[in-house]
């Protein structure tokens, strides 16, 4: 999984990339972004960017939901695999955030039925969300293994990434 932000953010600086860690189920990039208009495309896994730090207006299309935003540290936004983002603006300069990609379909459908949950009715939403604990709790712990990777890195990191695909659905 490498994610598709070489394709989308093309006014940005990678900072940093857990592609070393050899993570399965997870990927996740620390980036710069620069004002200005992002190319429409269609996701093939579902991403989650988390505003590190600063603050910014985003203007963006997907799934013909217009959302316009206020980010501040610890806004999420959310783009579900097999949504196309139609349009993305970024007004002001964000100096650091974080992205997850998670695989497009996170849960194998025998594991949803063995939990009673009908696979049909599993949807991720095209979201922006103001803040939450939960999220912003998983990318702070992706971004200190990323920084330094511990002896049990890895298996926390699928762990939290199992955590983090159940908490959106």
């Amino acid at each position: 999984m490498l994610g598709h932000s070489v394709d989308k953010y093309v006014t940005g600086r990678l900072l940093d990339t857990s592609n070393r860690l050899r993570w399965s189920h997870l990927h996740a990039e620390r980036w710069s972004h620069m004002p200005g208009e992002l190319p429409a495309l269609t996701p093939h896994d579902t991403e989650i960017a988390i505003l590190l730090r600063g603050r910014t207006f985003v203007e963006r299309v997907g799934n013909g939901r217009r959302q316009q935003t206020h980010g501040h540290r610890g806004t999420v936004w959310l783009c579900p695999a097999g949504i196309e983002e139609e349009y993305v603006n970024i007004s002001d300069p964000m100096l650091d955030c974080l992205h997850i990609f998670l695989p497009g379909r996170p849960f194998a459908e025998t594991l949803l039925r063995d939990l009673d949950i009908d696979p049909a009715r599993v949807e991720l939403r095209y979201e922006v969300i103001a803040q939450d604990p939960f999220i912003e709790h998983v990318a702070g712990r992706i971004i200190e293994e990323m920084d330094d990777e511990s002896a049990a890195g890895r298996l926390l990191i699928e762990s939290l990434g199992v955590a983090l695909a159940a908490h959106l659905v």
